[in-house]
């Protein structure tokens, strides 16, 4: 038998920013930093045999928190990327809400009918991630590893391991920043003994946890801006297409 820590990465500049990441490399903000951190505390009286990442710089950066402390080399694998989202890639979610509102609500409520110029399917991607976690998996028999991938291509291969069908997955959550799922392999089975747990984390730390707030003071996360400078971007400058002057301090949003 294989265990398996499943680990989304850190927050991402994508993240903060509310840019379509997917396949394209950014960098790990401030908090992610401290993710990390919270990371490397959980993981620290954890045995681990070897590390995966994917090969894009926010999982292998995450990965940091396991296998530098340990002294394991990392295994970086292409099939453990983020979905490819195509002609959205690099696009900010508000860009993205303008020009294709109707493929933006696909995918986030019905992937299954989602697509999009040069994207990867969402069939696609669990292929790909349920190849890779069944090759770590027989490499590792009787050991412990840890791998590292992306929000999107986590919440497919869970989905695919629990039999969810794509028609329900918006029934299922995605885990935040640096959540951990637990997973078992034995022989051609692998079994989900846990999900998305982000108990490491302390409330400051979340990403998702932004997302809700914002949501709740009746603003859209889509319309977040990119901060002009470092110092600004903690600033919850989400007020687009509210009433009434930016706050106090704000920078002023730029087109686009």
């Amino acid at each position: 038998m294989t265990t398996i820590y499943l680990i989304r990465h850190a927050e991402a500049e994508g993240n903060l920013y509310r840019i379509a990441q997917g396949q394209a490399n950014s960098s790990i903000t401030d908090r992610g930093e401290r993710q990390i951190q919270a990371l490397a505390r959980r993981f620290a009286d954890i045995p681990i045999d070897a590390v995966y990442a994917s090969d894009l710089y926010r999982t292998c950066a995450t990965a940091s928190a396991i296998y530098k402390p340990k002294g394991l080399p990392l295994h970086r694998r292409r099939d453990l990327r983020e979905i490819c989202v195509g002609v959205w890639e690099e696009k900010t979610w508000g860009e993205i809400a303008r020009q294709d509102p109707a493929q933006l609500e696909n995918f986030n409520h019905r992937l299954h009918l989602w697509h999009v110029e040069g994207a990867e399917t969402p069939q696609a991607v669990q292929t790909r991630l349920l190849a890779a976690v069944r090759d770590i998996a027989a490499a590792n028999d009787g050991k412990t590893a840890a791998v590292f991938s992306h929000g999107c291509a986590i919440r497919l291969l869970l989905a695919a391991l629990q039999g969810i069908p794509l028609e329900e997955l918006g029934k299922t959550p995605t885990g935040s920043n640096t959540a951990v799922s637990l997973l078992r392999a034995e022989g051609a089975r692998i079994q989900v003994v846990w999900r998305d747990d982000a108990s490491h984390l302390t409330d400051p730390a979340f990403t998702q946890g932004c997302t809700v707030k914002q949501r709740a003071n009746g603003l859209e996360p889509g319309l977040y801006f990119r901060p002009l400078a470092r110092e600004q971007a903690e600033f919850p400058a989400a007020w687009a297409g509210t009433s009434g002057a930016p706050p106090a301090g704000a920078p002023v949003l730029a087109g686009g």
